[in-house]
């Protein structure tokens, strides 16, 4: 088994960080870190953040830890209003308290999930609602979308409040992202899948629209200004209407080649493996042409 770390400040930077005073002090739910990379555009930086910085950071200790079912393979924290969720890969989402149990390893977790066989993308959190994606069973890939209760259920473990089917060979590596009512995921058979993020009133439901691009998903989807951006591993950024296009499949408004297999998102775009060192691409959004410095 594999323990998550949560690392703090130490002491006495802890209690200097108390004088900081209320008029400057960031409200406490925007700290909140609430899926992959921060935010919808990925950027990977709390702007909100007031106490770590470069002079600190050598300083951190472990404060405590907390006990998972198996290894974490590719899932991040995600923290919202004192509560860290993470997945670890055989299939259980765990919910712990930020603060810690008062104790160096803490082995009860607020609630955990039913097993869903296998997480290896990151949790998002959104409007009291944890989504991540899973397999069907251990020896499928078929994925699902699954979605909790954020404050758990009232007991240990919990059953998803609903699940979004996506097709075979679907393997959710991608992490969910959430925006204006709906759940965008990429899997592994090169689809986006878009969800209502309410559910279909069922314990199961179907997407509203897939889209296909030319290879597996891996990266993470950005939202912004109405459309949805991803990269897939046939080394292109596909662009779409966010909203959909009416119909169940929607083609792309564009793709434009990144000259690499996009394997993971950052920076307010999906970022490939650039095509040499220090390069950096960028496709405006509407017109698909890229620069590249």
């Amino acid at each position: 088994m594999k323990p998550i770390r949560v690392i703090a400040v130490v002491a006495a930077f802890a209690a200097a960080s108390l004088a900081v005073s209320p008029a400057t002090a960031a409200p406490a739910a925007d700290v909140n870190w609430p899926q992959f990379r921060f935010n919808q555009n990925h950027t990977g930086v709390n702007p909100f953040e007031t106490v770590l910085n470069a002079q600190n950071v050598p300083t951190l200790q472990v404060a405590w830890q907390a006990q998972l079912g198996m290894l974490v393979d590719f899932s991040s924290p995600a923290v919202v209003d004192g509560v860290v969720y993470i997945g670890s890969s055989d299939g259980r989402l765990w919910a712990y308290p930020s603060a810690g149990c008062g104790q160096s390893l803490c082995t009860t977790p607020l609630w955990s999930s039913t097993s869903l066989a296998q997480i290896i993308d990151s949790p998002t959190v959104a409007n009291g609602v944890v989504y991540v994606g899973s397999q069907t069973s251990p020896n499928s890939n078929d994925g699902k979308l699954n979605a909790f209760a954020a404050a758990g259920c009232g007991q240990a473990v919990c059953a998803p409040l609903w699940q979004g089917l996506a097709g075979t060979q679907s393997i959710l590596e991608s992490s969910p992202a959430v925006a204006n009512g709906r759940v965008f995921v990429g899997a592994f058979d090169g689809k986006l899948y878009v969800f209502d993020a309410n559910g279909c009133g069922a314990a199961t439901c179907q997407p509203l629209w897939t889209a296909s691009t030319g290879s597996s998903i891996e990266s993470t989807p950005t939202i912004s200004k109405g459309f949805v951006f991803v990269g897939s591993d046939d080394g292109k950024l596909y662009a779409f209407k966010a909203a959909g296009c009416g119909a169940a499949t929607c083609q792309p408004l564009w793709s434009g080649s990144v000259g690499t297999p996009v394997f993971q998102s950052s920076d307010s775009m999906p970022s490939p493996r650039s095509p040499r060192p220090g390069a950096v691409r960028a496709p405006a959004s509407r017109s698909g042409k890229p620069w590249t410095i």
